[in-house]
């Protein structure tokens, strides 16, 4: 099967790792120029430990782990310290629950592909085609190909959703959430 996956952050890298492991024909598609710096950190745990024992990446990931070490004041305002928050309470310093920096689990799952999936950066998918034996794809730099299957990994405003299902405003539904990170 030829896979085209956008998107190479965690569930692109990750997609395109299993993908490849059955043995199809990957290539994934990346508008930056290099995988993405930055982002909240992330928790791996639960089924994800597993899943990253079985690609064989559970080791380095706990070499990797960050570990919370210092309190963090609580500003008001006006930006005055009026609480300190020991989020060495909230640690779960545990094998289950291993939190990492974004940019070094797609480092680890980016060195853990097989040889043989395709990287394309600086580029992104511009149309889809549904088709009888396939999806056309148009890149943005005028490149065309055909997919057997086209998965967008490509985040929260989707370009290969909307491409797919049409505008968002047809398919996001707010459920009134907010959520910061310290």
């Amino acid at each position: 099967m030829n896979v085209l996956i956008s998107g190479a952050s965690m569930a692109g890298l990750s997609a395109a790792y299993w993908f490849a492991r059955l043995g199809h024909h990957v290539t994934v598609v990346e508008r930056a120029d290099g995988l993405r710096p930055g982002g909240a950190p992330i928790d791996v745990r639960g089924r994800a430990v597993g899943t990253a024992e079985r690609m064989g990446i559970l080791a380095k990931i706990n070499d990797e782990k960050v570990t919370v070490l210092e309190p963090s004041p609580v500003l008001d305002g006006t930006g005055s310290q009026v609480a300190t928050l020991d989020l060495r309470w909230f640690a779960n310093e545990t094998a289950d629950d291993v939190e990492i920096t974004r940019d070094r689990l797609n480092r680890i799952l980016l060195g853990a592909i097989p040889e043989g999936v395709q990287f394309r950066f600086t580029d992104s998918i511009a149309s889809l085609i549904d088709g009888v034996g396939g999806v056309e794809v148009v890149f943005a730099d005028g490149r065309e190909g055909r997919y057997d299957l086209v998965v967008g990994a490509d985040g929260l405003h989707s370009r290969v959703r909307k491409l797919a299902f049409g505008p968002e405003k047809d398919y996001v539904r707010h459920f009134g959430y907010y959520v910061a990170l310290v």
